[in-house]
C-alpha cells in the first residue's frame, strides 16, 4: 500500500455503466439515516440503527476523516445524472501487515438485482488491487445472506475456511462466514 502520498485524495470518483460512486457528504445524512434504519438492508449486518440524523452526520464525518488517514474509504452509490444516495460500498479494516482490506456494501431494496452492486463491487475490487495495491480483499457476511454470498462468489471470491477457523468471532459474529479474493486469482 502506498504510504508517501494519499491515493484516496483527491477523492476517487468511479463511473459505472449504471451508477456512479461518489464521496459521501453531510448532505447525504437523511438518506444515509434511512438506509441504515432499513430493516431489510440491515437484516444480516449487525449494524445498530442510528438514533438520529445528527448521529449519522457525526459518522459521515468520521468516515471522511478515515479517507484522510488512509484507514478506509466509502463511496455513496448514485444513479446516473443524480446525486441521491441509493447505497454505499467501502473498503475498510485496512491491514498494512497483511496488505489486505475488507469490502462492505449495502443497497436500498428497490435497487437489488439490477446489476448495480455487482458493477460497484468489481470496480472497488479493481481500485483496491490497482490503486491501493492490496493483495487480498475479504468479504464478511452472515451465513444466511444468500444475496451477498452470491455477489461475492460471482465477483471471484471464495469461502476461506482457514481464515474463519483462525478468526476470533464475537458472539454477534458467530454466524459470519468469510470470503476472500486474492490479487493473483
Amino acid at each position: 500500500m502506498q504510504t508517501t502520498n494519499n491515493p484516496l485524495l483527491p477523492f476517487p470518483v468511479i463511473a459505472l455503466p449504471n451508477a456512479t460512486l461518489l464521496q459521501l457528504t453531510l448532505e447525504d445524512a437523511p438518506v444515509f439515516f434511512e438506509l441504515r434504519c432499513n430493516t431489510d438492508v440491515n437484516k444480516y449486518t449487525g449494524i445498530s440503527k442510528p438514533a438520529s440524523i445528527a448521529e449519522v452526520e457525526i459518522f459521515i464525518t468520521k468516515l471522511n476523516n478515515n479517507i484522510e488517514t488512509q484507514t478506509s474509504i466509502i463511496w455513496k452509490i448514485v444513479l446516473p445524472e443524480t446525486t441521491t444516495l441509493i447505497g454505499t460500498i467501502c473498503l475498510w479494516n485496512f491491514n498494512k501487515a497483511n496488505n489486505s482490506a475488507e469490502i462492505g456494501f449495502v443497497l436500498m431494496p428497490q435497487f437489488w438485482r439490477q446489476g448495480i452492486m455487482f458493477n460497484a463491487v468489481n470496480a472497488v475490487i479493481k481500485f483496491g488491487f490497482d490503486v491501493l495495491d492490496f493483495q487480498t480483499i475479504e468479504g464478511w457476511t452472515h451465513q444466511q445472506n444468500i444475496g451477498a454470498i452470491n455477489l461475492l462468489i460471482h465477483s471471484g471470491f471464495s469461502r476461506d475456511y482457514a481464515l474463519e477457523n483462525a478468526a476470533q468471532f464475537t458472539p454477534e459474529e458467530k454466524d459470519m462466514c468469510i470470503y476472500t479474493l486474492n490479487r493473483n486469482n
